[in-house]
Formats: C-alpha cells, sequence, structure tokens
C-alpha cells in the first residue's frame, strides 16, 4: 500500500496547470476591458490601456507577496515552529 496522495501523484506540472489557467484567466481581465470599451470610443480604450500596465504591476506584487508569505510559512512549519507560522499567516 503506498503513502502517496492525490496531490502528490499528479506532481508539479499537474498541480500548476490550475494556477496558470486562473492567472491567464484573471490577466485577461483588462485586456478584454480594452477590447469591448475600443467599440465604444477610441478615448475609453486609451485610458483603459493607459491603466493596463498599473493593473499588471498590481497583480504582479500581489503574487509576489504571496509566494514569499507561503514560502516564509512553510520554512517555519517545516522548523516546527507553529507560532511563528501562525504570526506569518496572521499577517
Amino acid at each position: 500500500m503506498s503513502n502517496i496522495t492525490a496531490a502528490q501523484s499528479k506532481g508539479l506540472w499537474g498541480m500548476s496547470r490550475p494556477l496558470l489557467v486562473e492567472q491567464a484567466l484573471q490577466l485577461s481581465v483588462p485586456l478584454l476591458d480594452i477590447f469591448f470599451l475600443s467599440r465604444v470610443s477610441d478615448s475609453s480604450a486609451a485610458a483603459a490601456g493607459a491603466m493596463t500596465p498599473v493593473i499588471f504591476f498590481g497583480v504582479n506584487i500581489l503574487w509576489v507577496t504571496v509566494f514569499a508569505g507561503s514560502s516564509v510559512a512553510s520554512q517555519r512549519l517545516g522548523a516546527g515552529n507553529k507560532e511563528k507560522t501562525f504570526a506569518t499567516i496572521a499577517t
């Protein structure tokens, strides 16, 4: 009998596919906004287009923060320090 969980049997690529799809959908929203606003007027599409890099930058900052926080929490949990792990998750 094997003690391999379903998540472990999928491997890294099997677990990352849903994340890639979710991030692609999340990043496609501003692009779709620009497309539909271009049907209304050029100035509205230009305004949305000007904000797109800001939105992409904000999304990337959030992703970096999430990955860094989960890395720190995982290291503290692996070290057996549950108090610091909970403090990392709570902040």
